[in-house]
């Protein structure tokens, strides 16, 4: 329904199908899409947060190392997690992260590698390493994002 333009109906019946099922946490993840489309980014990106508890969205990494938001005296770790729109998104707002991690790795498509590069080298944001995903690491940081 929020595809159709009835926005709120939508939210209506995912909050009522919580009711019925509190366990069920699909409805989370659908509404907070709605608020970041309609860019309620605070209340969006909490409620987006519920696409780990679907086994189809696993994290990149591992859940119990996730950033806090707080800084971190260490290596901060920004992955992609969809497709390359979502990583040219993502990667604009990796500059605003560079105060909260003493440095910053941004594991992004390998198409965007060069344009980050650039982008980063030109704007003298020397604190981070832009690398590929196929590059996975497992030990190379200290909390992810």
């Amino acid at each position: 329904m929020g595809e159709l333009g009835k926005s709120q109906e939508a939210i209506d019946n995912y909050r009522h199908s919580l009711k019925l099922n509190p366990k069920y946490k699909k409805p989370i993840l659908n509404e907070s899409l709605i608020k970041l489309s309609e860019g309620k980014f605070e209340t969006g990106w909490k409620g987006y947060e519920f696409r780990f508890d679907d086994r189809e969205n696993l994290p990149r990494y591992k859940i119990d190392n996730i950033w806090n938001g707080k800084y971190l005296d260490g290596t901060l770790l920004v992955w992609g997690e969809q497709g390359i729109g979502d990583h040219i998104i993502f990667g604009s707002m990796v500059e605003d992260l560079k105060k909260y991690a003493k440095y910053i790795i941004l594991e992004n498509d390998k198409r965007l590698i060069n344009l980050f590069k650039n982008y980063f080298d030109e704007i003298k944001f020397s604190n981070i390493t832009v690398i590929g995903l196929e590059e996975k690491l497992f030990d190379n940081f200290d909390k992810h994002i």
